[in-house]
């Protein structure tokens, strides 16, 4: 034996931040092993190994949308970090959020995404503070057509909302 996972061609390089796709046939990962953070898809077996992103920039955080045909993900291929959703075979990668406009903390963090059990918005936290500060974590949602984008928490810095998750177990509940 190797010692090698397959579909992992032994190169170097960081492979975190995993998500199973709902038909469970698929898993998502960050992987660095191409020099800086992009997507790929691994079959459950461990074959067929797929790069989805090339874009400047890092691309982190995958996670499936309830049906496993959309997958949202950070990147800050556009200079700074945003959320994107792509289809689950790479291909349509857009951009979902947009806060470019709004001030800069000096640690940046748009990051986090996470569907509803519907598929019809995502949750994700944000940091935010004045030009040039540390800021604080918020949670916002956004609905799947890139519409209504909304702070839900309002916390007093230097405390933080962040890391949110919706009810996955109740999908049905909604459908």
């Amino acid at each position: 034996s190797s010692g090698r996972v397959p579909g992992q061609p032994g190169v170097n390089g960081d492979n975190i931040r995993c998500d199973w796709s709902p038909k469970a046939d698929v898993i998502a990962f960050t992987s660095s092993r191409d020099g800086n953070q992009e997507i790929y898809v691994i079959n459950a077996d461990g074959s067929a190994l797929r790069r989805l992103t090339t874009a400047a920039g890092s691309d982190a955080n995958p996670t499936f949308s309830p049906e496993g045909d959309l997958i949202a993900f950070e990147s800050n291929r556009d200079g700074t970090p945003e959320i994107y959703v792509m289809k689950a075979d790479g291909s349509d990668q857009q951009r979902l959020t947009d806060f470019s406009a709004g001030p800069t903390p000096s640690n940046v963090s748009v990051t986090k995404a996470t569907w509803s059990p519907t598929g019809d918005r995502l949750a994700f936290h944000r940091r935010v503070g004045p030009q040039g500060e540390r800021g604080h974590l918020e949670v916002y949602t956004i609905n799947a057509d890139r519409s209504n984008p909304s702070q839900i928490t309002v916390t007093a810095s230097p405390g933080f909302s962040g890391f949110p998750s919706w009810a996955k177990w109740s999908a049905k509940t909604y459908r």
